[in-house]
């Protein structure tokens, strides 16, 4: 089994893990991505708003984004405590329109560009096994996709950025505080014609996202409760047209559309990760540090800011300096107490079914104490 050397392991080649490597690699750092796919599978959270764009400049990668010919988003519109559609324009904002990207090739062009920055990735390999040995180092074992172990990542910080699951917080010493069970019912569709806007469309048991992708394809999602979800067989395809087919702005959107790809059930959990354990050197950056509702169109914005500040903590720590590492988890804690407000406050907006369980729930969650929050560890 080979074994490899680096500073700092990155577990996961999505927007943050990429950032944070990239970032890390230009500092001169040894670093390895540990990617799980080839970059290959449909991936969920396509629309850039227009704050990303100067992100991306100052990582270098904006002209290498356009070259991937995103479409452009002039507009969010909602269908959101009225039957009615409310549009909000980005047409005063300073940074210009959102765009709608393809993410699989997005997070593709993020990934080579660390490469070229230095650091080295393995795709196609899971983290199986992780354990901090007596020099302080992480011991991170790798498998392959037939789940045969390949390899041994030696590196004395790990960067966990694998996502909503966060699925080495088990063995870091971290812990999930979840907020919420909401669940994504995601399909892409094709033949859907060309549109610059992204909708949302409440309903009772939840709300449909939908939104464009190059090549005259949509990623459509019902959000709902996971209990809901498998109560009503939303995961099966038939029933996820037929309650598709139940929606009035979306399905008018989608009549001439088709299925590519899904339905695919996707956790869409808010949750916070927090370190409760004293271990070895290890930060969260991305979805993995704090999951956010779909409702606030930030998970690409945060996987790339969180990426360069996870980056440039880990930086710090790995030169003995643990004020900056602080600093870095209370501004995760402030930006999900900030997210969560906001998040309840348009739960609220909508009033029409207040006998639904779904919209119970929202209304429950928004008046809970602050630290009430379901705990786990997966």
């Amino acid at each position: 089994m080979a074994r490899l050397a680096c500073d700092v392991a990155v577990v996961g080649g999505g927007p943050a893990g990429a950032t944070a490597a990239m970032v890390l690699a230009r500092a001169g750092y040894r670093v390895v991505i540990i990617e799980a796919t080839g970059y290959d599978r449909p991936r969920v959270g396509e629309t850039l708003p227009p704050s990303g764009r100067p992100l991306l400049a100052a990582l270098g990668v904006w002209d290498a984004v356009v070259r991937l010919g995103p479409a452009p988003s002039f507009a969010n519109q909602s269908a959101w405590g009225s039957d009615e559609i409310s549009t909000h324009p980005f047409l005063f904002d300073p940074c210009g329109s959102g765009w709608h990207i393809d993410r699989k090739r997005f997070d593709a062009l993020l990934a080579h560009r660390a490469v070229a920055a230095g650091a080295r990735i393995l795709d196609r390999r899971r983290v199986v096994r992780c354990t901090l040995r007596p020099d302080r180092a992480w011991c991170l074992t790798l498998a392959d996709d037939e789940r045969r172990p390949c390899a041994e990542i030696i590196a004395p910080a790990i960067i966990e950025a694998s996502g909503r699951r966060a699925a080495l917080a088990p063995w870091l010493g971290g812990r999930r505080r979840v907020r919420d069970r909401l669940v994504g019912v995601a399909a892409e569709l094709r033949g859907c014609g060309d549109s610059g806007h992204t909708l949302v469309e409440a309903v009772q048991d939840g709300w449909w996202y939908s939104a464009p992708i190059p090549g005259g394809r949509m990623m459509v999602m019902f959000m709902t409760d996971a209990d809901l979800c498998h109560a009503r067989r939303c995961g099966d395809a038939e029933a996820w047209r037929r309650h598709l087919a139940r929606t009035t702005h979306t399905a008018r959107r989608l009549a001439d559309a088709e299925v590519a790809w899904g339905p695919s059930v996707i956790s869409a959990v808010s949750h916070r990760l927090e370190r409760v354990e004293p271990t070895g050197r290890w930060l969260a950056a991305g979805d993995a540090a704090m999951g956010v509702d779909p409702l606030s169109s930030s998970g690409i914005v945060r996987a790339l800011t969180t990426g360069q500040a996870a980056a440039h903590a880990m930086a710090h720590w790995l030169q003995g300096r643990l004020e900056p590492v602080d600093a870095y988890e209370r501004s995760l804690d402030a930006a999900f107490s900030a997210y969560w407000r906001e998040r309840n406050a348009y739960y609220r907006l909508e009033q029409r079914w207040p006998d639904a369980v779904f919209w119970q729930r929202r209304t429950a969650l928004a008046t809970a104490a602050p630290n009430a929050a379901q705990v786990a560890t997966a």
